[in-house]
Protein backbone atom coordinates (compact mmCIF):
# COMPACT_ATOMS: atom_id res chain seq x y z
CA UNK A 1 0.00 0.00 0.00
CA UNK A 2 2.53 2.56 1.25
CA UNK A 3 4.82 1.37 -2.43
CA UNK A 4 1.36 2.65 -4.41
CA UNK A 5 0.99 6.08 -2.64
CA UNK A 6 4.68 7.28 -2.83
CA UNK A 7 4.46 6.02 -6.47
CA UNK A 8 1.38 7.95 -6.88
CA UNK A 9 2.67 11.40 -4.88
CA UNK A 10 6.14 11.02 -7.01
CA UNK A 11 3.93 11.31 -10.16
CA UNK A 12 1.98 14.36 -8.85
CA UNK A 13 5.19 16.29 -8.25
CA UNK A 14 6.40 15.28 -11.75
CA UNK A 15 3.18 16.24 -13.03
CA UNK A 16 3.36 19.22 -11.36
CA UNK A 17 6.85 20.02 -11.78
CA UNK A 18 6.95 19.56 -15.73
CA UNK A 19 3.45 21.27 -15.70
CA UNK A 20 5.27 24.40 -14.22
CA UNK A 21 8.56 24.46 -16.31
CA UNK A 22 6.17 24.18 -19.34
CA UNK A 23 4.09 27.12 -18.33
CA UNK A 24 7.54 29.53 -17.85
CA UNK A 25 8.51 28.07 -21.08
CA UNK A 26 5.05 29.23 -22.60
CA UNK A 27 5.06 32.56 -20.76
CA UNK A 28 8.70 33.21 -22.00
CA UNK A 29 7.78 32.57 -25.38
CA UNK A 30 4.69 34.32 -25.37
CA UNK A 31 6.16 37.40 -23.95
CA UNK A 32 9.29 37.74 -26.63
CA UNK A 33 6.56 37.71 -29.55
CA UNK A 34 4.96 40.10 -27.19
CA UNK A 35 7.90 42.80 -27.46
CA UNK A 36 7.98 41.75 -31.25
CA UNK A 37 4.49 42.49 -32.04
CA UNK A 38 5.10 45.91 -29.85
CA UNK A 39 7.87 46.86 -31.85
CA UNK A 40 5.94 45.62 -35.35
CA UNK A 41 3.34 48.09 -34.16
CA UNK A 42 5.45 50.93 -33.71
CA UNK A 43 7.18 50.23 -36.82
CA UNK A 44 4.01 50.56 -38.71
CA UNK A 45 2.46 53.12 -36.89
CA UNK A 46 5.37 55.62 -37.78
CA UNK A 47 5.34 53.98 -41.61
CA UNK A 48 1.39 55.11 -41.66
CA UNK A 49 2.09 58.82 -40.41
CA UNK A 50 4.91 58.83 -43.32
CA UNK A 51 2.69 57.59 -45.73
CA UNK A 52 0.28 60.06 -45.04
CA UNK A 53 2.81 63.03 -44.75
CA UNK A 54 4.85 62.19 -47.75
CA UNK A 55 3.71 64.13 -50.82
CA UNK A 56 5.43 62.42 -53.74
CA UNK A 57 3.74 59.65 -54.65
CA UNK A 58 6.93 57.53 -55.42
CA UNK A 59 8.25 58.30 -51.93
CA UNK A 60 4.29 57.48 -50.98
CA UNK A 61 4.95 53.86 -52.45
CA UNK A 62 7.83 53.10 -51.18
CA UNK A 63 6.58 53.48 -47.85
CA UNK A 64 3.96 51.49 -48.38
CA UNK A 65 5.58 48.46 -49.60
CA UNK A 66 7.75 48.40 -46.45
CA UNK A 67 4.48 48.99 -44.48
CA UNK A 68 3.02 45.71 -46.51
CA UNK A 69 6.00 43.72 -45.38
CA UNK A 70 5.58 44.76 -42.02
CA UNK A 71 2.17 43.81 -42.04
CA UNK A 72 3.10 40.56 -43.46
CA UNK A 73 5.30 39.87 -40.91
CA UNK A 74 2.90 40.66 -38.32
CA UNK A 75 -0.02 38.65 -39.43
CA UNK A 76 2.91 35.58 -39.27
CA UNK A 77 3.49 37.29 -35.82
CA UNK A 78 -0.01 36.90 -34.53
CA UNK A 79 -0.61 33.27 -36.06
CA UNK A 80 1.83 32.34 -33.51
CA UNK A 81 0.45 34.88 -30.99
CA UNK A 82 -2.91 33.34 -31.15
CA UNK A 83 -1.32 29.61 -30.76
CA UNK A 84 1.11 30.72 -27.94
CA UNK A 85 -2.46 32.35 -26.00
CA UNK A 86 -4.08 28.91 -26.59
CA UNK A 87 -2.02 26.96 -25.35
CA UNK A 88 -1.17 29.36 -22.09
CA UNK A 89 -4.61 28.82 -21.58
CA UNK A 90 -4.69 24.85 -21.63
CA UNK A 91 -1.93 25.13 -19.28
CA UNK A 92 -3.79 27.43 -16.64
CA UNK A 93 -7.03 24.93 -16.69
CA UNK A 94 -5.39 22.33 -15.14
CA UNK A 95 -6.53 21.28 -11.93
CA UNK A 96 -3.33 22.20 -9.71
CA UNK A 97 -3.28 25.51 -11.96
CA UNK A 98 -4.19 28.45 -9.42
CA UNK A 99 -3.94 31.12 -11.38
CA UNK A 100 -6.47 34.08 -11.09
CA UNK A 101 -6.81 34.88 -14.39
CA UNK A 102 -10.58 36.17 -15.49
CA UNK A 103 -10.34 34.12 -19.31
CA UNK A 104 -13.04 36.00 -21.75
CA UNK A 105 -14.77 33.73 -24.01
CA UNK A 106 -14.42 36.19 -26.42
CA UNK A 107 -10.92 36.24 -26.29
CA UNK A 108 -10.42 33.65 -29.06
CA UNK A 109 -12.94 34.87 -31.08
CA UNK A 110 -11.47 38.52 -30.92
CA UNK A 111 -8.36 37.52 -32.22
CA UNK A 112 -9.27 35.86 -34.78
CA UNK A 113 -11.45 38.97 -35.60
CA UNK A 114 -8.21 41.03 -35.78
CA UNK A 115 -6.46 38.83 -37.79
CA UNK A 116 -9.26 38.94 -40.14
CA UNK A 117 -9.62 42.56 -40.02
CA UNK A 118 -5.40 42.65 -40.82
CA UNK A 119 -5.74 40.33 -43.80
CA UNK A 120 -8.75 42.37 -45.28
CA UNK A 121 -6.62 45.52 -44.80
CA UNK A 122 -3.51 43.94 -46.54
CA UNK A 123 -5.59 42.60 -49.60
CA UNK A 124 -6.98 45.95 -49.78
CA UNK A 125 -3.31 47.66 -49.94
CA UNK A 126 -2.35 45.10 -52.76
CA UNK A 127 -5.43 46.07 -54.51
CA UNK A 128 -3.96 49.65 -54.65
CA UNK A 129 -3.68 51.97 -57.85
CA UNK A 130 0.53 51.83 -58.82
CA UNK A 131 1.13 55.80 -57.26
CA UNK A 132 -1.30 56.35 -54.78
CA UNK A 133 -2.51 59.73 -54.45
CA UNK A 134 -2.38 61.77 -51.12
CA UNK A 135 -6.41 60.67 -50.64
CA UNK A 136 -5.54 57.25 -51.02
CA UNK A 137 -2.77 57.61 -48.95
CA UNK A 138 -4.62 59.16 -46.01
CA UNK A 139 -7.59 56.26 -46.34
CA UNK A 140 -4.62 53.81 -46.24
CA UNK A 141 -3.15 55.28 -43.29
CA UNK A 142 -6.82 55.72 -41.34
CA UNK A 143 -7.52 52.34 -42.18
CA UNK A 144 -4.48 50.57 -41.01
CA UNK A 145 -4.61 52.82 -37.34
CA UNK A 146 -8.81 51.07 -37.29
CA UNK A 147 -7.17 48.15 -37.47
CA UNK A 148 -4.06 48.36 -35.03
CA UNK A 149 -5.82 50.21 -32.63
CA UNK A 150 -7.11 47.14 -31.23
CA UNK A 151 -4.49 45.07 -31.43
CA UNK A 152 -2.68 47.19 -29.10
CA UNK A 153 -5.65 47.26 -27.01
CA UNK A 154 -5.49 43.24 -27.20
CA UNK A 155 -2.03 43.28 -26.51
CA UNK A 156 -2.16 45.76 -23.55
CA UNK A 157 -4.93 43.47 -22.03
CA UNK A 158 -3.11 40.68 -22.06
CA UNK A 159 -0.13 42.01 -20.37
CA UNK A 160 -1.93 43.95 -17.58
CA UNK A 161 -4.47 41.00 -17.32
CA UNK A 162 -2.14 37.72 -17.56
CA UNK A 163 1.36 38.90 -16.74
CA UNK A 164 1.14 39.75 -12.94
CA UNK A 165 -1.14 36.57 -12.28
CA UNK A 166 1.58 34.01 -14.30
CA UNK A 167 4.56 36.04 -12.97
CA UNK A 168 3.58 35.63 -9.33
CA UNK A 169 2.55 31.58 -9.73
CA UNK A 170 5.76 31.15 -11.60
CA UNK A 171 8.03 32.51 -8.51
Amino acid sequence: MGYYSDTSASNEIANYMHWHWMLDNQFRSLHRLHSDIDQKLKIINGLASNIESEKTSVTRINFIKKMLDEVRGLLDELSLFEKKEGDMLLLMSVPFAKINIETNESFESEVEYLLTMLRMFYQKTLRMTPLPNKKEAKELSRCLMLTIQPIENHMDRIEKEWYPAILEWLQ
